[in-house]
């Protein structure tokens, strides 16, 4: 990589979308309706009442509230509860640590050489007591890929921790945006057909994609020597190609849009350890084949708990506290309820189609299912 634009416009983009949604947050009012650093403490389900009770506190001045409600609706999702690497000597690290899903903005990573821990996520499967139950555990989704040429422009060195290749999909990574001509903008803006037309022809070609992660499918074969040749074109580096081209078919690991991320692989700056990190220690870390690096940062951009139980107290009809029902197979209705939970709904819930294919799709649509709920609970006065 002959120069650092790349990254830099990285940066940019995310610049962008984060003034893009506080302009929508505040050009539609939404302040009155959200409460930002607020933490939920449990919430209770009132028989006499049939209403729930959610406290919550507030974590930067620790006060403490209460809030009845006639529904409640769980929209924390699946990465809600991030957690350090299960390592020893985490706690011992003098330098300064990041976690891709608690970002330190305070943080300044000018000339410090970072150990970057992660690059995609993994899943593995434990047996439970159902026969045809599966305990899924997953590290953070590609936020590896989109750190490391983000940050590279800043560091002095990287040392990127992975244990695992990952399907970077170029042209989606690589492409610009179209942009859409004033007249256009002034068609959607008057003309809603249109602006639905659009957005009709933008989910079904993504959803179109979905036969190259059927196994042994014409569509599967192509996309997987189409993107692996890519990988390799942009790579040029056999060894390389070796470490991060994926042995598996897509869809058995989500793809990765990784704008500048293969590039940046080969960047001076970066160096690649594939192994996994065994240990940290209060100057670096240590990896599995005893290899150490000192370093001044740990970026984590792998760890979270993505079990469907709750992270606080859910407690149903009769003192039923869902993080028991739900500690060896959670089950759940459409994902979006759950058995004698009255009144309570949930986004993304068990057995939702959450990595394979547009997740926007499936929010949007149990987002419709619980709002047909709620007119009937309104306009029928259901208890």
């Amino acid at each position: 990589m002959s120069t650092h634009d790349e990254p830099v416009d990285i940066v940019c983009g995310l610049t962008k979308f984060y003034r893009y949604i506080t302009a929508f947050y505040e050009k539609y009012g939404l302040q009155k309706y959200v409460k930002l650093a607020h933490a939920v403490n449990g919430c209770y389900w009132n028989e006499s009442s049939c209403t729930w009770m959610v406290t919550t506190v507030n974590t930067k001045t620790g006060e403490t509230h209460r809030k009845e409600c006639d529904v409640l609706v769980n929209a924390t999702g699946v990465l809600n509860a991030w957690k350090w690497p299960d390592v020893p000597g985490v706690s011992s690290f003098t330098g300064e640590m990041a976690h891709s899903a608690a970002w330190d903005t305070s943080i300044d990573l000018t000339d410090k050489t970072v150990a970057l821990v992660g690059n995609g996520y993994v899943v593995t499967i434990d047996s439970c007591t159902s026969s045809r139950s599966v305990k899924l555990t997953l590290h953070n989704r590609s936020s590896g890929i989109q750190i490391l040429p983000a940050i590279l422009p800043k560091v002095k060195k990287v040392v990127h921790i992975f244990r695992s290749p990952a399907w970077v999909v170029t042209p989606f990574g690589n492409s610009a945006p179209r942009p859409f001509t004033d007249q256009e903008k002034e068609n959607f803006a008057t003309n809603p057909e249109a602006h639905l037309t659009l957005r009709k022809h933008i989910e079904a070609t993504n959803n179109g994609f979905f036969k190259m992660f059927l196994k042994n499918t014409p569509e599967c074969k192509m996309a997987r020597k189409q993107f692996s040749d890519q990988m390799r074109e942009v790579l040029k580096d056999d060894e390389l190609s070796s470490k991060i081209v994926p042995s598996w078919p897509l869809g058995c690991r989500r793809l990765t849009p990784g704008v500048g991320y293969l590039k940046a692989l080969q960047h001076p700056k970066t160096e690649l350890v594939q192994e996994a990190l065994t240990q940290v220690t209060p100057t670096g870390v240590i990896t599995a084949s005893g290899r150490e690096f000192d370093v001044d940062v740990i970026i984590c951009a792998s760890g979270f708990d993505t079990s469907f139980r709750p992270k606080y107290p859910i407690i149903g009809p009769g003192g039923q506290d869902l993080r028991a029902l739900w500690a060896d197979e959670p089950k759940g209705y459409l994902g979006v309820a759950v058995p004698e939970f009255p009144n309570y709904f949930t986004f993304l819930g068990p057995n939702c189609p959450i990595g394979n294919g547009p997740v926007l799709s499936a929010i949007e649509a149990q987002g419709d299912y619980i709002c047909h709920f709620l007119n009937r609970i309104q306009t029928e006065n259901i208890r």
